[in-house]
């Protein structure tokens, strides 16, 4: 599906797990790989060589891409009017604590052409130790090409069983068990053309429901319950394009994830 994957190095030892991700995709996505400077310190250059050295052991012969001045403009001028492109970036703890509010990633996730995947990692650790993906829905366009090829990606690659979770709120209080089995059975025949999908992928794949007043605290909750590996979220358009001045939905699910997550914008 991708055509090229532009990988941001930043220095810090995360961003070479971060890299791990990145090199899973183009791999499988038979796609080229960039390496985007975010600096020129000895830590970026540290990272480059490690990152060049385990891509060329995985076959793939990763392409130093130096940008100058502004790498979002200049990412933008190659990207525009090509095929699908994803820019995978790390996202780490500010100077200021923030992860998200005020970054570059960002601004990426606010303005890039192509579709940006964000990756915090929280556990540094070789990723076929994974064994468990979350993917969170919502009512809105979850069933897109994309997320299937991201999804089939991960989990075949790192023989991830997969849970779509969905997070529902009665507006007349909490749900009986009656209206509970009842809600389940219809969110599980709306769901059906997503999850078989995954299934006929030969994806093991189960759903989950979970009552909540907020889904980033339902998200977090079942992440926590049931000891998720990894944790894959679809950027809302509010979310990457507004700053709230009482707390930001993603801030917060970057700042208490237990488990390493992908953060997804999608071009489509």
């Amino acid at each position: 599906m991708f055509k090229r994957i532009f990988l941001i190095v930043d220095a810090g030892i995360e961003v070479r797990i971060v890299s791990m991700y990145a090199t899973l995709i183009s791999k499988s996505s038979k796609a080229s790989f960039f390496l985007v400077p975010y600096t020129n310190n000895k830590g970026v250059l540290e990272n480059i060589d490690f990152i060049k050295k385990m891509a060329k052991e995985e076959g793939i012969d990763a392409e130093i891409l130096e940008i100058k001045d502004d790498i979002l403009y200049g990412l933008n001028k190659i990207i525009r009017d090509k095929d699908l492109d994803l820019i995978i970036t790390p996202l780490k703890r500010q100077e200021n604590g923030l992860f998200f509010i005020g970054s570059f990633s960002q601004r990426l996730m606010k303005y890039a052409l192509s579709s940006v995947m964000g990756i915090r990692i929280v556990k540094a650790r070789p990723l076929k130790q994974h064994k468990k993906l979350l993917v969170p829905i919502s009512d809105k366009d979850y069933n897109i090409k994309e997320r299937l090829f991201l999804i089939e990606i991960l989990s075949k690659s790192l023989n991830l069983s997969v849970s779509v979770l969905r997070c529902i709120k009665n507006p007349k209080g909490r749900f009986g068990k009656e209206e509970m089995q009842k809600t389940f059975l219809e969110t599980k025949n709306y769901y059906s053309p997503f999850i078989n999908q995954l299934k006929e992928k030969g994806i093991d794949t189960d759903l989950r429901i979970r009552e909540c007043e907020h889904a980033t605290d339902g998200i977090l909750d079942e992440t926590m319950a049931s000891n998720y590996d990894l944790l894959f979220v679809k950027a809302k358009p509010q979310n990457t394009l507004k700053e709230f001045l009482i707390g930001n939905e993603v801030e917060d699910i970057l700042r208490r994830t237990p488990s390493n997550l992908l953060f997804w914008r999608s071009r489509e």
